[in-house]
């Protein structure tokens, strides 16, 4: 009697010490992490789900479902858009991974299991920790708390006796909830195969008969909205991201997985934030002392059901151990994790279901352990904890820097900039994917910001752009703190090379390009364009095709047929002297083959010829549009090259630069006039 009380008041004193230390790491991340990129990226959308849009994934990232949306569409109809609201969602699914994992261990191992397993959840790994109160990133933790449950269930199915009429109902839930999850995230591929497996395993024939049948049906239900839109899209999840990588890496993959980014899943090491570069490690004997206890209680609960593994090679469940269905699992995570084309060292979330198993085979090997020893296993269970608790204190101290928080994170508070493109009247601008999407949900879209190009999936679309891009009054937004993508001083250069005026602000943590005017610019000025039915084009290479520059189909263009080398050229004769002072290149399919820096000469006779424009060598792929520049990134973008306007019957477009990889292509080349009002 004294031992269940025991056990209880330890459950009730364990589960009010891990809501209170989620609650209170809650707070603390309101108080020192400002709003992420990724909680603007599902904030907007569910913004536009009150505006009346029915998303199914995510904005230019097929392989995320919209659910984390409509919840916080709600939140923020009922609470409103601010970050607390925003962050229900994460911890919500924090609290459902706890209960999902302890009574998985509970199940599998007995309720001693289920107690450990609860003792190391209360002070969690840094890494499910910043999942349980932030969202970076996105969807990941939703998954794994949800698959940890659809683990619960074909447990339950494939290693428990029920009626046919409860089995069936349940693997119809089962089926329900894995389609569901499919629909969150692809990275619920893991816990698909595991649970077909071992459903088969226990029923050979169950894919012929009701019971298989009631889990696909709830399958396709739960998984219906992103079936739908597959099928309408040409399967545009699986052309996104079913790609998979040569042997040769998925070894190295493996083995960079043990050395590295398996540690921040048992606390070893302490991210920054996410998947953040930065990271920390706990103290050598501490860490040594962490993958000791790990790698015991692994290598017990391995060890002790060895015989059990046997009915695998049977293909039979029988006297088969639940420990084969976590290592299973485990091995799944891993497999997706090294053949994924994506997968890399820091890629933590990619291998984030493997969580779902780890702490319960450790609870399991701890259990068996304290039945032989209850001070070693009690010992070795505070050993685990208190290198978790170093991990967390670790991370708060991180969290209170705010120069970290600002530089290595990439979280710089973002108000001096907001309010001073208010004050300028400024409402569109460019900024990185880290900082766009803040800003757009921190004004509630009454400022717009978005990535010059897709960062994160090159040629991709990117959500805002075209209101960018046609509004006049602009700003370009590059954060102090240097990222991997283009940074302000890069910026900077090439707005010499390609000419035009701007003004440099400094605000804050962040330089802001603005009051941008273009080259040559004639005030006022209306552009005319030219008629073409009178030109004769010729170039230096592929001079048969030239004729497509102006054959009015963007689909169709003209090529160098070599990769570009500087002095490659393009010569127009017009029939007659006209007065050019902008050409216009139409790349189409080819925005990859921009010249890489170009000269403009004219003439009026073909022999004399003057230099109007001279960019030298350009690298970037920025260029003018209209009043400001722009980056050229998608299919249909278009160059302005302006001149100072001249009197000429011919003008001739010259390479200032060439490219290792890339032709000189243009689909369409038509020319300007200014005419004043």
């Amino acid at each position: 009697m004294k031992t269940k009380k025991l056990f209880l008041w330890s459950v009730v004193g364990l589960t009010v010490a891990a809501v209170a230390y989620r609650l209170f790491f809650f707070f603390f991340a309101l108080k020192h992490i400002p709003f992420t990129w990724d909680e603007g990226w599902p904030s907007l959308m569910a913004l536009h789900i009150l505006k009346g849009e029915f998303p199914v994934v995510y904005w230019g990232q097929t392989y995320m479902g919209t659910q984390e949306s409509y919840f916080q569409a709600v939140c923020i109809a009922l609470l409103g858009a601010k970050t607390w609201v925003v962050r229900l969602y994460p911890l919500l699914f924090g609290f459902l991974y706890v209960l999902a994992s302890v009574r998985l261990a509970a199940r599998i191992y007995g309720r001693v299991a289920g107690l450990i397993t609860l003792a190391l959840m209360t002070v969690p790994v840094s890494y499910i920790m910043i999942g349980t109160v932030l969202i970076p990133p996105d969807n990941y933790l939703p998954t794994t708390a949800l698959g940890s449950f659809s683990l619960l269930m074909t447990y339950d199915l494939a290693f428990g006796e029920m009626d046919v009429r409860r089995r069936i109902r349940k693997t119809f839930w089962l089926g329900l909830l894995l389609g569901y999850t499919f629909w969150l995230h692809i990275l619920s591929l893991s816990y698909i195969g595991v649970a077909a497996l071992f459903l088969f395993l226990r029923n050979k024939l169950i894919f012929i008969r009701r019971e298989g049948w009631a889990g696909v049906g709830g399958f396709v239900i739960g998984a219906l909205p992103f079936l739908v839109y597959n099928i309408a899209n040409s399967f545009a999840t699986f052309r996104d991201v079913g790609g998979t990588t040569s042997w040769a890496k998925s070894w190295l993959l493996l083995q960079v997985l043990f050395q590295h980014t398996l540690h921040f899943l048992v606390g070893i090491k302490i991210a920054y934030f996410g998947d953040n570069a930065n990271y920390l490690s706990l103290p050598f004997g501490l860490a040594l002392a962490v993958g000791g206890v790990w790698i015991l209680g692994l290598v017990t609960v391995l060890v002790v059901p060895w015989r059990s593994y046997r009915g695998l090679w049977r293909l039979s469940l029988q006297n088969v151990h639940g420990t084969v269905m976590l290592v299973v699992m485990f091995a799944a995570a891993v497999f997706l994790f090294c053949r994924g084309d994506r997968s890399a060292s820091q890629n933590v979330r990619y291998v984030l279901p493997a969580v779902s198993v780890l702490p319960v085979l450790l609870a399991g090997g701890l259990a068996w352990i304290g039945r032989r020893s209850k001070v070693m296993g009690l010992l070795l269970v505070a050993v685990a904890v208190a290198g978790q608790m170093w991990g967390n204190v670790l991370l708060l101290s991180l969290w209170s820097d705010p120069v970290i928080v600002a530089r290595d994170i990439h979280l710089p508070v973002t108000t001096p900039v907001r309010d001073f493109l208010k004050q300028r009247g400024i409402h569109r601008a460019y900024a990185n994917y880290w900082l766009a999407y803040r800003v757009t949900f921190e004004t509630g879209e009454d400022i717009i910001c978005a990535e010059p190009y897709n960062q994160r999936f090159p040629g991709r679309p990117v959500k805002f752009l075209d209101q960018v891009q046609a509004a006049t009054n602009v700003a370009y937004v590059y954060a102090t703190a240097r990222t991997r993508d283009f940074s302000a001083e890069e910026f900077e250069g090439v707005m010499r090379q390609i000419g035009g005026r701007y003004v440099k602000s400094n605000v804050g943590d962040f330089t802001v390009f603005h009051g941008f005017e273009p080259p040559y610019a004639v005030p006022g000025a209306c552009w005319h364009e030219l008629p073409r039915q009178d030109w004769k084009i010729s170039a230096s290479d592929g001079t048969n095709i030239a004729g497509l520059m102006m054959d009015g189909k963007v689909e169709t263009r003209w090529c160098s047929g070599t990769k570009q080398v500087p002095g490659m050229r393009v010569t127009v004769d017009m029939g007659s002297t006209q007065v050019v002072g902008r050409v216009r290149l139409d790349l189409g399919w080819w925005a990859t083959d921009f010249p890489r820096g170009y000269r403009i000469q004219v003439s009026r006779d073909g022999w004399q010829w003057q230099t109007m424009a001279d960019t030298g060598p350009i690298r970037w792929n920025v260029f003018w549009r209209e009043n400001h520049p722009v980056f050229l990134s998608r299919k249909g973008d278009y160059i302005l090259l302006d001149l100072p306007p001249a009197a000429a019957r011919y003008v001739r477009l010259e390479l200032a630069g060439g490219s290792r990889r890339f032709d000189w292509s243009i689909a369409e080349l038509r020319m300007f006039t200014p005419v004043l009002p």
